[in-house]
């Protein structure tokens, strides 16, 4: 692995719910766990196995965030993570809060996210 993909921090965000690192490259990325922590509402609740296919389930004018370019990285303490930019988790946030505002969802499960997102 290249050393563009080495993470030289890390931390958390959301009162340590999600791992968040800063690349070589200055990249800042949210961990997959973390993204799938954060949008199932904590570490108790169930994870969310397939993000891309729960953000497709998004109104399809939130296309552009339905697969997000994965990340993989090496940790500081070690190991290999994947990830996805922080630019990217904002805007899953922001749309699954939008279309809920807007009512262009209402299944139970995507409003629930919605709320996490906010």
């Amino acid at each position: 692995m290249s050393d563009m993909f080495k993470a030289i921090a890390g931390g958390t965000i959301f009162g340590g719910l999600v791992d968040c690192y800063v690349l070589a490259d200055k990249t800042r990325v949210i961990s997959k766990r973390g993204v799938s922590r954060a949008l199932s509402g904590g570490s108790d609740a169930p994870e969310i196995k397939d993000l891309p296919r729960a953000l497709g389930k998004l109104p399809s004018k939130y296309g552009q965030i339905a697969t997000p370019r994965a990340i993989e990285f090496s940790r500081p303490t070690g190991g290999v993570a994947h990830g996805i930019s922080a630019e990217q988790f904002y805007d899953i946030l922001v749309a699954y809060s939008e279309a809920a505002d807007l009512g262009e969802i209402t299944h139970p499960g995507q409003l629930r996210i919605a709320a996490n997102c906010n």
